[in-house]
């Protein structure tokens, strides 16, 4: 099973991921709407699927209420925005059921995430040197081992 839009068949019966897979594409680059939803969903399913992936958190936007009904778009500094995103990554492979994976899952994610890259858009150099995660220790758990 897969937490994101990634693999649903959106295109009739060809998943994004078949797309992909046809084109030769093997790096994929994201940026958009949702900070801690779909940039992050998406990204971490397409590292899973072995999908070099590179996030642009410059191009990201996030909201100010994380509750959906209550939501204002907000303009963030890049930094402000990889850290809601890395947020959303550990509560991912922290509890993976609750983002559409198995429960055994979560090393897998872990390890997925830990490959994603943050760039600036108008720069080849990493936004920052560490990887997509670093790993807390969170209300006691230590990260899993990969």
């Amino acid at each position: 099973m897969d937490g994101s839009r990634f693999m649903d068949g959106h295109f009739g019966e060809v998943t994004l991921h078949d797309h992909l897979q046809s084109q030769g594409i093997d790096h994929v680059s994201i940026m958009g709407g949702m900070a801690g939803f779909c940039i992050t969903q998406n990204s971490v399913a397409a590292s899973v699927h072995g999908y070099q992936t590179t996030i642009y958190p410059d191009l990201v936007v996030g909201w100010t209420n994380q509750k959906f009904e209550k939501a204002v778009w907000r303009e963030s500094s890049p930094r402000q925005t990889e850290a809601e995103i890395k947020t959303a990554m550990t509560a991912m492979w922290m509890n993976p059921t609750e983002y559409g994976y198995l429960a055994h899952e979560g090393p897998k994610l872990l390890a997925a995430q830990r490959r994603i890259e943050f760039r600036h858009s108008g720069d080849d150099a990493p936004l920052s040197t560490r990887h997509a995660l670093a790993v807390p220790k969170t209300a006691g758990r230590a990260a899993p081992t990969t």
